[in-house]
């Protein structure tokens, strides 16, 4: 399998306004089942820079997305990323575990956000939420 090398956060997303937490590389392209035309999956988490969160003048989206060439690109934002992992979405579990993980930030808030993930996680609710992606 070739080397899979995660992109730094501002070349794909290219935005001054938000911190990233951590990118992954999800999809086939990160478990080896990738064809010659699959594109990349990339998931991110970030956080806005703190004026943005006071400020009534500016609305801000909280998730970005990107398509470009054969690339797919997702952040959340970390409020709307901690509902989801509430929820034991099944796109969280994918995110986290992936084997292409780059965490931006400390060490001490990566333990504490994995302790929270598994402490969160919930296998009947992400089969749901697997399930309902199906469905639609």
């Amino acid at each position: 399998m070739n080397k899979i090398v995660i992109p730094e956060y501002t070349d794909i997303y290219k935005t001054e306004d938000t911190f990233p937490l951590f990118q992954t590389l999800v999809g086939s392209r990160a478990y080896g089942m990738s064809k010659s035309d699959s594109d990349y999956d990339y998931r991110a988490v970030h956080v806005f820079k703190p004026e943005l969160y006071i400020t009534v003048n500016k609305k801000h989206k909280a998730t970005i997305e990107i398509k470009q060439d054969d690339i797919d690109a997702v952040s959340h934002e970390l409020g709307p990323f901690l509902y989801l992992m509430k929820h034991s979405v099944h796109n969280v579990y994918e995110m986290i575990y992936s084997p292409y993980f780059k965490w931006y930030g400390s060490d001490e808030l990566k333990k504490e956000f994995t302790a929270l993930y598994e402490k969160c996680f919930n296998p009947y609710l992400a089969c749901l939420s697997y399930i309902g992606a199906m469905a639609s």
